[in-house]
């Protein structure tokens, strides 16, 4: 009997866009491209999703990055 099972399920058994999260994107200085290429590119992503960046400090790069607002 197999005790347990581990996979990555984004983007290896589920594909995602994170282009429609940047079109979405609210950014006061800067265009969605820019969340996009963020994400496409940045070291941050990795590190988030492998927990060595907290959920906070992720988005505080992202935020810092792209000049992205959580208000309009």
């Amino acid at each position: 009997m197999i005790p347990i099972i581990v996979f990555d399920l984004g983007k290896v058994l589920v594909d995602f866009d994170y282009s429609i999260a940047a079109r979405g994107s609210r950014t006061q200085h800067a265009p969605p491209e820019n969340l996009d290429a963020f994400l496409s590119s940045s070291p941050a992503l990795v590190q988030f999703e492998t927990g060595l960046l907290t959920r906070q400090a992720f988005f505080d790069q992202v935020r810092n990055a792209t000049a992205f607002s959580r208000h309009p």
